[in-house]
């Protein structure tokens, strides 16, 4: 390894080579299968070739594969490297890089869990992780079984939200509807619009807001809206799945007819006054 501008870097005109003096048998013992049948005796021609077979290289009169696939365009080794001595070394490499490349395969495929070691630490974290997740989505389950069959809803997972919100309700103008009848707008400091979010958010820190059917105390009407908690004259009724919309219409019509009621009293009224007025005149 040499330094380079700062970093530690591999020295390619001296790089690492492996320490063969310490190579061990492999244990436990694999089948290694024929290489080339030429070098591995009789029969072996019969399992065929794990190299794949080539014509012989331009220059290079060579009956064994293993040879053949050295030589460019099949290999890295120069066909002058195969006379000269000084160059044997060469030849070995390559030699033992192919049939590195079959161990590495083999390896691969035989005996693969006996040899598969995994980090306790990272183990213990990802068997904790799919437990917890897998706690969840049995909770979940239970929890949509029991809103379903057992009507019951506090404390569960399986969260129903279908038809909370009206239909649209990603669109500015829906949004704008909303809230419309709510009483939000009477709980927002003024100038609200030159606070920062921080501080408007720290305004309203203390307030509590809720989706769901609100009853204005000053007439009695019913609104669908996102209004704040704990006002007296905007009260919260229920949420949309609690309050029927048979009971709302209800409450409409008996306000309504309440409304009739005070109209023709107060013409009632304004009749008589006129009759009384008319009778002074005359």
């Amino acid at each position: 390894m040499v330094i380079a501008d700062g970093k530690l870097v591999i020295n390619h005109s001296n790089t690492p080579r492996p320490d063969r003096s310490t190579l061990v048998p492999w244990e436990p013992p694999i089948p290694v299968p024929y290489l080339d049948p030429q070098t591995d005796g009789i029969g072996a021609e019969k399992y065929g070739n794990a190299f794949t077979e080539v014509a012989q290289s331009l220059g290079l009169h060579s009956s064994f594969n293993v040879f053949n696939i050295l030589v460019p365009p099949y290999g890295q080794v120069p066909l002058e490297a195969f006379g000269d001595p000084k160059q044997s070394s060469k030849i070995l490499d390559a030699l033992n890089s192919n049939r590195a490349l079959l161990r590495a395969q083999i390896l691969n495929i035989e005996n693969r869990l006996s040899r598969l070691v995994q980090n306790p630490t990272s183990t213990y974290l990802l068997v904790g992780i799919l437990g917890i997740v897998g706690i969840a989505h049995i909770f979940m389950l239970l929890s949509s079984a029991l809103r379903r069959f057992m009507k019951w809803r506090r404390g569960l997972l399986d969260m129903d939200v279908k038809g909370l919100a009206q239909d649209g309700f990603s669109s500015i103008a829906m949004m704008a509807a909303l809230l419309d009848d709510s009483n939000v707008s009477t709980h927002i400091p003024e100038g609200s619009h030159k606070l920062s979010k921080e501080d408007l958010y720290d305004r309203l820190a203390c307030k509590r807001f809720r989706m769901g059917w609100f009853r204005r105390e000053s007439d009695r009407t019913m609104h669908f809206t996102v209004g704040v908690m704990d006002d007296d004259d905007f009260k919260f009724v229920g949420s949309k799945r609690d309050v029927r919309i048979e009971d709302v219409e209800s409450q409409d019509m008996e306000l309504q007819d309440m409304n009739n009621e005070d109209v023709m009293n107060n013409e009632d009224v304004d009749s008589d006054e006129f009759g009384r007025r008319t009778r002074f005149e005359d």
